[in-house]
């Protein structure tokens, strides 16, 4: 009897464990799926306002700005660099 109660709090100990783990590591993706983001927003941001765009890698089309970090088909670059283009300040999105 004492070894299924050992057996059975050790089994609710690892069960936290997991639960514990499994948030943190998707605590840990999100956060990195953001930097990530970041990075990309960024660098549409570069090449969309500067002369070195023009000389050496021209972004024509819309779909030259797509990535992807939460968006089922690449969207979010696109969302991002219309919000950059057409929203001024405060004028736009109320």
């Amino acid at each position: 009897m004492f070894k299924s109660l050992q057996k059975k709090i050790v089994i609710k100990i690892i069960q936290k464990i997991d639960i514990i783990l499994d948030q943190k590591l998707s605590n840990y993706l999100d956060n990195q799926a953001l930097i990530k983001g970041k990075v990309l927003s960024n660098q549409n941001k570069v090449l969309a306002n500067s002369n070195f765009r023009n000389e050496f890698s021209p972004k024509n089309y819309l779909h030259d700005y797509e990535f992807k970090i939460f968006s089922q088909w690449q969207d979010d670059g696109i969302i991002q660099f219309l919000i950059q283009k057409y929203c001024h300040k405060q004028s736009c999105l109320y």
